[in-house]
């Protein structure tokens, strides 16, 4: 990543002498510095990034054109592991809304996008309205052949909308299961999301097993 960060650097510095900071490739870079500035959890700076991308990208193409909703998601992914889920939340809308005027109903931007609106009210303790966002991700996760810890990713968090949702409870145990499985088979990659679901399933499921517990 500080490889990347490095050339994204220099290839902006290039573009933008040459072509004008107002050039869509030169915002293009940004974006892609942006999300490497957050791997890095650089977040200040990645802020700074993807700002800048979406202005060009809003003054060249307006405000509807995919380009657009690409960086609003990335700023609301960014807002989102920063804990500032009210901010995140109309990113999150403006990038589904444009995802739904542009794309096929299971193109893969869509589980990109209703996720991270999905995580915006999970956040903000609306489960039940994350619950629609998520069966909607998760659907489009399982008909693609994408990396599968998204989809368990979307298998978690959808565990959680359906219980704090107060939807069905022996779902939402079987679902944090299902995402258990897959990260176990992640390795390091995703080893302390394996111990958030673990923790997850040992609080969660005798409750669930309870004689009358809520479905």
């Amino acid at each position: 990543d500080d490889d990347a960060g490095r050339h994204y650097v220099e290839a902006i510095e290039i573009f933008e002498r040459t072509l004008g900071a107002q050039h869509p490739r030169a915002a293009i870079t940004r974006s892609n510095l942006g999300a490497v500035l957050m791997r890095q959890h650089r977040y200040r700076e990645a802020q700074a990034s993807l700002e800048a991308a979406l202005a060009v990208f809003e003054s060249v193409y307006g405000r509807g054109h995919l380009q657009v909703a690409g960086v609003l998601d990335g700023l609301a992914d960014l807002y989102n592991e920063r804990g500032e889920f009210a901010r995140a939340l109309p990113y999150c809308r403006r990038a589904v809304a444009i995802g739904l005027a542009n794309l096929p109903p299971d193109h893969p931007s869509h589980a990109y996008f209703h996720f991270n609106l999905a995580r915006a009210l999970l956040g903000l303790g609306r489960a039940d309205e994350a619950i629609a966002p998520l069966e909607r991700a998760r659907s489009i996760r399982e008909q693609a052949s994408g990396d599968p810890v998204e989809l368990a990713d979307v298998q978690l968090a959808l565990a959680r909308a359906l219980w704090d949702g107060r939807g069905d409870r022996g779902r939402a145990i079987a679902l944090a299961g299902a995402a258990r499985v897959t990260y176990a088979a992640a390795g390091d990659r995703k080893r302390q999301e394996l111990g958030l679901t673990d923790a997850w399933i040992a609080s969660h499921a005798a409750r669930s097993a309870r004689p009358g517990a809520p479905r």
